[in-house]
């Protein structure tokens, strides 16, 4: 754009999907850019978003080799429940599914983001924390989030935990089929955001977006935040229900 002032501001209809690849070509539009965080949203909902507390840390792992160290060390000091989410690409027109791009799991301290889409393998600690059916991965759709870890990986996953099944086995939800933000709301009095554009980008980019990342880090945080909600508040002395 020789001669020309370089743009500042830019129109898309996918503003999340296209972030990355414009702010490489047009470094300009990252000038002065404050990235809004999903609990700033303004709605007419007065419930707060579901928080994620500041002293549970967000980390992003890019590599093969950062996944196994940081699954080796969870291994020897393993949570009994963690939450669990994944997200992949996905055409909403035509229904195609890309291949598994992040794994999110939330424990109590902190949040993984895996990116891995240039893997064509997992890790075998990682493996091996799947496969690991006393460590539940608590998620609304987590069945079906492990059955993509199968199809794209091969890994035969365990331990997972329905937290639709579970609430309502509690009594806390009256249809186990309610969505995460339903639960969210009922169980915690709290909005999980669902931004089509967020939820519809692109995960595979080399560069996630700051509310790519928040995102992806509430998503499975909500899971075991719910979980904890309800073995605390919601246990009914004298009901059968199935061990987690």
């Amino acid at each position: 754009m020789s001669g020309y002032d370089h743009p500042e501001i830019l129109f898309t209809d996918n503003v999340t999907g296209e972030q990355a690849f414009l702010f490489s070509v047009l470094p300009s539009l990252t000038q002065d850019v404050v990235p809004v965080k999903l609990s700033d949203i303004k709605t007419n909902n007065q419930l707060p978003v579901v928080p994620i507390p500041e002293n549970v840390n967000i980390i992003i792992l890019s590599t093969y080799n950062e996944i196994k160290r940081t699954f080796e060390t969870m291994l020897e000091d393993k949570s009994f429940v963690v939450g669990f989410d994944c997200e992949w690409l996905y055409d909403k027109y035509t229904g195609t599914q890309g291949k598994l791009a992040l794994i999110q799991i939330a424990t109590s301290r902190n949040i993984w983001i895996l990116k891995l889409a240039t893997l064509s393998e997992l890790p075998e600690p990682l493996q091996w924390f799947l496969q690991d059916g006393d460590i539940k991965k608590v998620g609304r759709a987590v069945g079906g989030d492990l059955a993509k870890i199968h199809h794209n990986f091969g890994v035969l996953c365990q331990g997972d935990l329905k937290l639709g099944r579970f609430c309502k086995e509690r009594d806390v939800i009256h249809d186990a089929r309610m969505s995460l933000a339903d639960i969210c709301k009922k169980v915690l009095g709290c909005l999980l955001p669902k931004v089509d554009d967020i939820h519809s980008s692109d995960w595979v980019s080399d560069i996630l977006s700051p509310q790519q990342i928040e995102y992806a880090a509430r998503d499975a945080w909500a899971g075991l935040d719910v979980f904890n909600a309800v073995i605390t508040r919601y246990f009914l002395v004298g009901k059968l229900v199935l061990k987690p």
